[in-house]
């Protein structure tokens, strides 16, 4: 019994060398007959290591356009090498194992069908005999019948002049369905080829990559055309990826619903160039919609060499509808190197999706064209600014995040007394406050302030329930739009932050202010407070034109903690910045949460504003002596 426990052992162990069949190391002569014969006694005894020692072994094309190896029903089986080429300048000096599959156009150099467990180890895969020629898919793991291909892995090899260098899907027409997972690959280099890594099917899922290496090169550098082609699957995790030089790191497309969350840690694209600029690198697109896509990319940068990037439009994020991409992280590689620019932003939306950013260094104006966001498209910048403080527009309005000492009152804006809690309206001379059908589903509950004739209509809080200058930050923030703008004969002003009048120009305050003397309106930015007599010592303006006062806008105030300073913004950008000599900081001066009010100016047809949502934020100096931990 032990005899026999020896001889099966010596027998699933030993390697099988495919010298032993006949392959040759020169490259001189085709080894399909020789790597066949191998694959069949591997298939024999499970768990048995296939040997290919140093040298270039030659698959030439076959005239019904067969594989150039294929592998099958093999559980265990290790293919192992003598070393990957891993730069363009190692070829003349070789000494490593070489798979040169001169298979022709598209057609399989390696095919792993309803094999589990098998492992690749230091070995070269060429689709083709050099970058000029016909390139055929490098590696193709598919499922036929059975559980399929699941839990292969590649550690340590090299992809060159693929069409596709790895691909998980079935041959072209059929229609097998496809259970391949759980592939892994560890410091391999995908090289000088057309495609990187492409899944052709919903359930070829869970696949990781780790250390490993890909893109263009050559010189001329020949870029890559994608590295990740996820169009029909995916579900990948993808941990410390370097490279560079290719039209777009990640495609995605109708995946269907089994993918999963595809994410990419500590990733860095070197746009490669010389004197020339590089053309720019998209890092995700999606190419037809559908499907549910979801996205995380975490550590990113994209340095580029002594001819930069070309600055041409291309968006680096690309999203379509159902699309769900978070950015951490983001960096340039150096102020002569941003990660986006105004007219090549970080991200363009098709048709919507939803896109949120964090800790990412990119200029306020080279985010996102705010002007070009269609329906349905949300997206957020949160701590991406040098200042964390700074506000920045949130289509999907989130807390900032803060302490737990943090006093925060928001509100959309359903009805008074209802979604405005802690707020009155005032009206006057027939005006009134009414609840508003939404335009559309970004918004939830619109109250619109209507002067019908005369007078006013305002939502403010009750007198006396701020002091500004007084052991912190203030902030305020509100979603407003001007319903009907003035007409030159039909005027009005709108104003919103912080006052004292309930229906007139604030004597005491820090707000925006709208008017119009015809049909381009101006935002004004004021902070006034009362001297000595009844009038304010002196107000303090700077007038900031914006067209299309009917579309809605973000109205952002921040009046740091010693009110030295109050920060303007219209839909995230600074329009203005005031000193505090004007700002009213002492008790008694019955400021008000102004959320918004409607003052008629002139004229007696109908004038109003709408207000969507609001929000106070106050964060102390000194908390603990405020709010107990």
């Amino acid at each position: 019994m032990a005899s026999d426990l020896t001889t099966a052992s010596t027998r699933l162990n030993a390697a099988i060398n495919v010298l032993a069949y006949g392959a040759d190391p020169t490259g001189a002569n085709d080894c399909r007959a020789a790597f066949a014969a191998a694959a069949v006694e591997a298939k024999t005894r499970d768990f048995s290591t296939i040997y290919v020692p140093a040298g270039p072994y030659f698959f030439e094309e076959d005239d019904g356009d067969a594989p150039g190896w294929v592998l099958e029903n093999i559980a265990g089986l290790c293919v192992r090498g003598d070393g990957a080429l891993r730069a363009p300048g190692q070829l003349a000096n070789f000494t490593g194992t070489i798979l040169n599959f001169a298979v022709g156009a598209d057609n399989i150099g390696l095919l792993i069908t309803d094999c589990l467990g098998a492992r690749f180890e230091n070995l070269t895969i060429l689709g083709a005999s050099s970058g000029s020629d016909p390139r055929g898919i490098g590696a193709r793991i598919r499922h036929n019948t059975g559980s399929g291909s699941s839990g292969i892995q590649f550690q340590n090899c090299a992809f060159r002049w693929c069409a596709v260098c790895v691909q998980a899907g079935p041959v072209e027409g059929m229609n097998d369905p496809l259970l391949d997972s759980e592939l892994a690959f560890y410091d391999c280099l995908f090289e000088h080829s057309n495609v990187g890594f492409q899944t052709r099917h919903d359930q070829s899922l869970a696949h990781k990559f780790i250390g490993c290496n890909g893109g263009g090169s050559g010189s001329p550098i020949e870029l890559m055309e994608v590295m990740f082609d996820l169009q029909d699957g995916g579900n990948v995790t993808v941990v410390g990826f370097g490279g560079g030089s290719m039209e777009c790191f990640v495609k995605a497309g109708n995946g269907g619903g089994n993918i999963g969350w595809n994410l990419f840690q500590n990733v860095r694209l070197e746009a490669r160039s010389s004197s020339t600029p590089a053309p720019r690198m998209r890092i995700y697109q999606n190419t037809t919609g559908g499907g549910k896509q979801r996205f995380e990319f975490n550590g990113l940068t994209i340095p580029t060499q002594a001819g930069g990037e070309v600055d041409d439009g291309t968006p680096r994020f690309e999203l379509r509808a159902n699309d769900d991409v978070v950015l951490w992280n983001g960096s340039q590689a150096a102020a002569s190197q941003p990660l986006a620019t105004p007219t090549s932003p970080l991200v363009e939306f098709v048709d919507g999706g939803l896109f949120r950013a964090y800790n990412t260094t990119v200029p306020f104006n080279a985010r996102l064209d705010r002007s070009n966001v269609p329906t349905g498209a949300m997206y957020s910048f949160i701590d991406c600014q040098e200042d964390d403080q700074t506000p920045y527009p949130d289509l999907r309005n989130p807390p900032l995040y803060g302490p737990n000492d943090l006093m925060s009152v928001e509100s959309h804006c359903f009805a008074v007394g209802d979604g405005l809690n802690g707020v009155i309206a005032y009206v006057s001379g027939g005006s009134n406050t009414v609840a508003s059908t939404p335009p559309d589903a970004s918004r939830a509950g619109i109250i619109r302030c209507n002067t019908l004739s005369s007078g006013y209509a305002s939502l403010l809080s009750d007198a006396n329930t701020v002091i500004l200058g007084s052991g912190g930050q203030w902030h305020f923030k509100a979603s407003v739009r001007v319903y009907n703008p003035s007409d030159g004969t039909d005027t009005f002003a709108v104003r919103l932050g912080f006052g004292n009048q309930v229906g007139s120009e604030p004597t005491n305050g820090v707000y925006f202010k709208y008017t119009s003397t015809g049909s381009t309106p101006n935002w004004q930015a004021i902070a006034t407070k009362t001297g000595s007599g009844t009038s304010p010592d002196v107000v303090t303006t700077s007038v900031q034109a914006y067209p299309s006062a009917a579309v809605w806008r973000t109205f952002e105030i921040v009046i740091n903690a010693d009110s030295s300073e109050a920060a303007f913004y219209i839909d995230g950008e600074l329009v203005a910045t005031l000193d505090g000599s004007e700002i009213p900081t002492s008790g008694g001066q019955n400021i008000r949460l102004m959320p918004i009010q409607v003052e008629r100016t002139a004229g007696s047809s109908n004038r109003a504003a709408d207000i969507d949502y609001f929000k106070y934020e106050f964060r102390p100096t000194s908390p603990s002596a405020m709010y107990p931990q």
